[in-house]
């Protein structure tokens, strides 16, 4: 009867860890339920670490290095610069003092920038904050001609006695140079860049954008309407009056000449050529006034465009009777 009891107990024990093992995993926390199971799901929890954790957690660290390295750099610079006040009373000093260099690139300008920061800010002059950076081209300048100029003996003396001094000057030169030869390719860049750009009418994707004063007034806006609804008188008067012929529409970039293809308006075409109207002027999508002739089938506008006047017959006005009506002949 005992030994049967004690069954019955081990049996009560193996259901009672049945039941434990029912409930699920169990917090280590002392918490009945996981509170990351609806976060990670089916995934174990080193499923939470996937590859962008990864490498926001590198470049956090990178970050930190980094800016860990600036810190550090700076307050040996502004050390060095305070203990070797010295080299400025040597010889080499009087000649080449690259401590004055050090103290302006490292103490100076800095606080210059701070203060000119504050200044532009709190008198909405942001112009001023273009001081700094040219200061630091010419102290790139007086760097290079300084370095450049320092005599052999002068070295071998700063190297031994004012070591830290020149290791800082060197590597302020350095850095200063390339920041010089960046903006001076930066500059070369823009402008080549920006010249091209003007010659070709603007800048975009295909050619021209909307650049300030490409619509001179209602001259020009009138010349574009007088050109899409054909009046070839009024695009001669308008001429006359100062319009521009190849004054883009500010909002689409075309011209009078693009209006006129567009709408297959010969005599007001021809008129605009003869004048020296731009062919290849391209509006924001790309397209050229011969492109839109072409495109709405307008053959005998697209001829006059390419220099292929056929010399149709003019009614009333200098309108041609195929005027605005797309060609049925393919040929034009």
């Amino acid at each position: 009867r005992r030994s049967d009891g004690r069954g019955a107990a081990r049996m009560g024990d193996q259901g009672g860890g049945a039941s434990r093992e029912d409930e699920g995993p169990r917090n280590p926390f002392g918490m009945g339920e996981d509170p990351f199971r609806d976060v990670r799901g089916d995934q174990t929890e080193g499923g939470l670490m996937g590859p962008a954790t990864v490498q926001l957690i590198c470049g956090i660290c990178l970050a930190c290095c980094l800016i860990s390295l600036l810190v550090a750099y700076f307050v040996w610079a502004i050390i060095t610069v305070f203990t070797s006040e010295g080299a400025s009373a040597s010889e080499c000093g009087a000649a080449f003092n690259i401590w004055a260099f050090c103290l302006t690139v490292v103490i100076i300008i800095p606080i210059l920038g701070c203060v000119t920061a504050v200044v532009a800010a709190l008198a909405r002059m942001p112009g001023l904050q273009a001081i700094p950076p040219l200061i630091n081209l010419a102290m790139a300048v007086w760097g290079m001609v300084l370095w450049g100029g320092i005599s052999e003996d002068c070295w071998l003396f700063y190297d031994h006695t004012f070591w830290d001094l020149a290791l800082l000057f060197k590597i302020n030169v350095i850095l200063l140079s390339i920041s010089f030869f960046v903006f001076l390719c930066v500059i070369c860049l823009g402008a080549a860049f920006l010249g091209g750009a003007v010659a070709n009418g603007g800048l975009g994707r295909d050619g021209y954008n909307p650049m300030g004063g490409d619509d001179a007034g209602p001259a020009d806006e009138a010349l574009r309407t007088a050109s899409r609804e054909g009046n070839v008188e009024q695009v001669e008067n308008l001429l006359r009056e100062g319009a521009r012929v190849d004054g883009r529409d500010s909002g689409n970039g075309r011209t009078a000449l693009h209006y006129a293809a567009e709408q297959g308006r010969v005599g007001a075409a021809r008129v605009l050529m003869r004048l020296g109207a731009n062919k290849e002027a391209r509006d924001n999508d790309g397209w050229t006034p011969g492109d839109l002739a072409k495109a709405g089938g307008y053959h005998a506008a697209l001829a006059i465009i390419e220099g292929q006047d056929p010399a149709l017959p003019s009614g009333e006005g200098g309108v041609a009777p195929t005027d605005g009506v797309p060609s049925t002949d393919a040929s034009g």
